[in-house]
């Protein structure tokens, strides 16, 4: 079993980052500014609070627990404790790994069956391509991408091969 922890650095940097932000919006609200102008601050304040919310629960689930790993990699397969919502994925289900697009660096679990990883609505709108759950936050593990890549691609071999020399014996 591989087990990689969280870069605990960098939840202190991004609650750091949505801090400063908060308050840069809040001191520009209550700035001599018109009534649209106003909305516009508020509904970005708004909405760094509820991403600095999600990332408080983050933090708070990683030293609550008191643990710290952030992706478990077995031969069963693959625990990502990276999202909000912990998830397992079995190698049988996985069909490659992409790089993230857009100059993210996540890493997107590409399933064989993408219809059993259904997209969630928020408001009535998808705002992701690719469901939530199928993304490894590489941002946030104490691991290099191309390692990790490396590793996942690795562990995905072995377990076709291995399953391939089963079906092979069977026959």
């Amino acid at each position: 079993m591989i087990e990689i922890n969280f870069k605990r650095s960098a939840f202190n940097t991004s609650i750091s980052l949505f801090v400063g932000a908060i308050l840069i919006c809040s001191y520009l609200i209550y700035k001599e500014y018109n009534i649209p102008e106003r909305i516009a601050l508020s509904l970005f304040l708004i909405a760094t609070v509820f991403v600095l919310i999600f990332r408080l629960k983050q933090l708070h689930k990683l030293y609550s627990s008191g643990n710290n790993v952030a992706l478990k990699i077995d031969e069963f397969g693959i625990e990502n404790n990276t999202q909000a919502k912990s998830y397992f994925i079995s190698w049988s289900e996985i069909s490659a790994f992409e790089i993230g697009h857009f100059r993210t660096r996540q890493i997107y679990i590409k399933p064989i069956n993408p219809n059993h990883f259904p997209r969630k609505k928020y408001f009535g709108f998808y705002f992701t391509s690719k469901p939530e759950l199928l993304w490894i936050d590489s941002d946030m593990i104490d691991i290099k991408r191309d390692e990790l890549i490396n590793i996942l691609n690795r562990e995905l071999h072995n377990y076709n091969n291995n399953n391939n020399s089963v079906n092979t014996n069977q026959s």
